[in-house]
């Protein structure tokens, strides 16, 4: 006997599913001691991100750890799709590009960019 995962609602939960999982892109970068990132490049960045096509929002932030300071700027996406399109259009490496200069020549001491899908609670 097949089970019936259709709700009252008429929403299966297949659907339901896939619309709980967040796509993420996200920039990681730590800045030495002694260098300050610049907050308004920061922003605009971001903001210039936010209005993207499919992007649900972006996250900054920026911890102390013990080499400096840690810039971390999440861009949430609706859909895979999104993301790839994000990338696709020029607009991620904008992104990563305008993030890379907020901080001094010299005082980045890492940086990467990294991809991951998360669930999100109920």
């Amino acid at each position: 006997m097949k089970r019936n995962d259709r709700r009252p609602d008429g929403n299966d939960a297949a659907s339901r599913k896939k619309r709980e999982e967040i796509y993420v892109a996200e920039f990681v970068c730590d800045v030495d001691e002694g260098y300050e990132i610049d907050e308004k490049q920061v922003l605009e960045a971001t903001l210039d991100a936010s209005a993207e096509p499919g992007v649900l929002g972006v996250d900054i932030d920026r911890p102390e750890v013990p080499s400096g300071r840690r810039l971390r700027v999440a861009v949430e996406f609706a859909s895979e799709r999104a993301r790839r399109r994000f990338w696709d259009s020029g607009a991620g490496a904008e992104l990563v590009d305008a993030l890379r200069e907020t901080v001094p020549t010299g005082a980045l001491a890492n940086s990467e960019m990294t991809e991951r899908t998360r669930a999100t609670a109920d």
